[in-house]
């Protein structure tokens, strides 16, 4: 087995991740310092109201995946899928 090609789906809507460091720190955890180590200032992250869930945006980046890669659906025995 072998990897022919990867791809990845992320949703549309961001946010800063102050909402995300704000909620740890009432827990006296201090996230600054991990945030600023890990250099990303958004996530994507879906909203309450969406159509996006897991198994779709599992869907769409398989068909991203095809795409790009040299092989066609009746070619692949697993497909991988890592949250």
């Amino acid at each position: 087995m072998r990897l022919m090609a990867s791809s990845l789906y992320l949703p549309q809507h961001t946010e800063t991740n102050e909402a995300v460091i704000e909620f740890f720190e009432q827990q006296n955890v201090s996230m600054q310092k991990i945030q600023s180590q890990l250099g990303r200032g958004t996530r994507h992250v879906l909203r309450d109201v969406s159509e996006d869930n897991t198994f779709s945006m599992a869907v769409e980046s398989a068909r991203q995946a095809l795409e790009i890669g040299p092989l066609t659906i009746r070619d692949i025995d697993p497909i991988l899928f890592v949250t």
